[in-house]
């Protein structure tokens, strides 16, 4: 921590620290974290079928459960979409899956709160079909 004029600055390790003891070790759980390697397009550009890489990470995520549609920073939440918070050294990307309770979650939407380093990172996910 660093004292500055007016301000204590808080650095980036000591906010990961928190949020590993807190966050993460407190309320997380184990998920099955399916990463997009290798994507086979056809002749218009469209995918056809998706290679993952697959490990286990920890994440903190909360279930959207009301009926009604709402609309975030990120875009439209639907019922049934999840929100998770995700380690900063996770590599992360649109189209990457994430199995929870056996369900597997596509990640549409990923977010790093605006700090000058990654401390966490918000991934808005929905159910694949």
């Amino acid at each position: 921590m660093v004292v500055s004029g007016c301000c204590v600055m808080v650095d980036s390790a000591s906010i990961r620290n928190k949020l590993d003891n807190s966050l993460f070790n407190r309320f997380g759980k184990s998920v099955t974290f399916k990463k997009v390697t290798t994507p086979t397009y056809n002749s218009r550009g469209e995918i056809t079928s998706t290679s993952y890489t697959e490990s286990t990470i920890t994440i903190v995520d909360y279930s959207i459960t009301t009926g009604d549609k709402s609309r975030e920073k990120w875009g439209e939440v639907r019922a049934g979409d999840r929100v998770a918070a995700i380690r900063y050294d996770v590599d992360v990307e649109i189209d990457d899956l994430i199995t929870i309770r056996g369900v597997d979650y596509r990640v549409i939407n990923v977010r790093e709160p605006e700090l000058p380093d990654v401390v966490v990172i918000l991934a808005h996910l929905t159910k694949v079909n």
